[in-house]
């Protein structure tokens, strides 16, 4: 993703620079909503393998 990123910010046009940065805001905002969310256990706690 970050090649991309970088490819768009040196060769891409201002209405494709624009669109990236409106993209790239809604990853960041979606992967702090992963953030908030309570963390799942491990697969050995799921099972019930140990505890």
């Amino acid at each position: 993703m970050a090649a991309a990123v970088v490819q768009i910010a040196k060769t891409g046009s201002p209405s494709q620079v624009a669109v990236a940065g409106e993209l790239l805001e809604k990853a960041r905002q979606d992967l702090y909503l992963v953030l908030a969310q309570p963390a799942e256990r491990d697969a050995e706690t799921r099972d019930g393998d140990a505890e």
